[in-house]
């Protein structure tokens, strides 16, 4: 088994021996044939280095930690690179402090000639699948984990989502997924290409969305609220599309949203995603598909037959609801046992009720969109996304007053 530059300067400089840095290799490619691509420095802590000597052993080869202060995530840096910007999200990056886990995600290079040859040899060390090399994770899904990767023949980089399971509905679900967004062309909906397999593995090439997840800068707080009505009508314009294609996404929430510098949000994960006029067979009984905070009333009440398109427009509602209230939800309270029977026959508390300082405009929109009663929801994604347009063309503000606790983080975010 070939050694990397980084488990030989741990045997040179006699941090470990030769039978456990094996050990930590052999870990690793048996995690890389189940999807996991973590670097080597995380399996030689498992063999008894400390975090700080992994780091130590990096600095010898002139790398560094750094981590984004915005979105959290951690890479490996070319040393003394000044404000390298994350690849995820912009944020300028800074070393990260001492104890930092080092399941780091990608490797940050400097520009030029020496850059390119720092690159070429971090490819050449890194797993391939085809003719794509993986350089890091982006996230974790219900049906599987998606990376970044180069494609060495397009010289570019995408996204590789990969199947954690091998149980065919899964696989026919995962299949749909490319043959959903094979379907769609929106710049507000990641766009994908045919699903690949090589032995043992099946996954989907897929256009990198740069940016952070909804999810992230909400838990930040770091949306202003006419940002999120802002985020919420492109979301609103892009599910037009999809349902004037025929399709429904399904599992809309704020983490299959992902927002970039300039303030564009794209929708992805379309892995559940249903035609309207597609049998679901797939679908055992009682089997739950989808986010359960933004689960439509119907589904809960009668299963995924009763969906339409209106259940994708109560998922943008619910986003909207808990953003601009402080985290209420409309018909329950997440995290109760008896949520899903609160959704399921709960009545709907109006926004203004759970925060009196929302505009009375922007209220009423939200609260049309997360009726219970799909008769009385917002008609189509069309309407939902020209009502919000509308009311920020026309509103100063979304609340009476400023609201208290707002970071403003994506403001620097959006280079504003």
């Amino acid at each position: 088994m070939s050694r990397p530059l980084l488990g030989a300067l741990a045997l040179a400089r006699g941090l470990l021996d030769a039978p456990r840095l094996e050990r930590a290799l052999l870990e690793q490619r048996r995690a890389q044939g189940r999807g996991d691509y973590r670097r080597l420095g995380a399996y030689l802590c498992e063999q008894g280095l400390r975090a700080d000597q992994v780091r130590a052993l990096l600095s010898a080869q002139g790398i560094e930690l750094l981590e984004c202060p915005l979105c959290g995530r951690h890479f490996n840096g070319w040393q003394l690179q000044a404000a390298a910007p994350c690849p995820r999200c912009g944020d300028p990056l800074a070393p990260a402090p001492p104890g930092t886990a080092l399941d780091v995600e990608d490797t940050i290079c400097p520009p030029g000639p020496g850059g390119d040859a720092f690159r070429q040899a971090v490819y050449a060390a890194s797993p391939k699948v085809g003719r794509y090399v993986i350089v890091g994770e982006v996230g974790r899904g219900a049906m599987g984990v998606v990376y970044k990767a180069f494609d060495t023949q397009l010289r570019c980089f995408l996204a590789l989502k990969f199947l954690q399971t091998d149980d065919y509905e899964e696989e026919e679900r995962f299949r749909r997924e490319a043959q959903a967004l094979r379907r769609l062309s929106h710049p507000g909906i990641v766009r994908g290409q045919e699903v690949e397999e090589v032995p043992g593995l099946v996954y989907l090439a897929m256009e990198l969305a740069p940016g952070v997840p909804l999810g992230l800068l909400l838990a930040q707080q770091a949306l202003a609220p006419r940002e999120v009505v802002g985020i919420c009508a492109q979301v609103a314009a892009a599910l037009a599309h999809a349902h004037a294609a025929g399709l429904i996404h399904r599992d809309v929430k704020p983490g299959n949203v992902v927002v970039d510098r300039e303030g564009r949000a794209r929708l992805v994960d379309f892995g559940i995603a249903k035609a309207r006029d597609e049998s679901m067979s797939l679908t055992e009984d009682g089997q739950v598909l989808g986010s359960l905070t933004t689960m439509a009333p119907e589904y809960l009440a009668g299963g995924v037959e009763s969906l339409d398109a209106r259940a994708d427009l109560y998922a943008v509602g619910v986003i909207l609801y808990m953003a601009l209230s402080g985290g209420a939800h409309p018909l329950g309270t997440p995290g109760d046992p008896a949520f899903p029977q609160q959704v399921a026959t709960a009545a709907l508390r109006p926004l203004r009720k759970a925060d009196p300082r929302v505009t009375p405009a922007l209220a009423a929109i939200v609260d049309r969109a997360v009726a219970p009663d799909p008769a009385r929801r917002t008609p189509s994604a069309r309407e939902l996304a020209e009502e919000l347009e509308v009311f920020l063309a026309s509103e100063a503000e979304c609340h009476s007053e400023p609201p208290a606790g707002v970071l403003g983080k994506l403001r620097r975010f959006l280079g504003r």
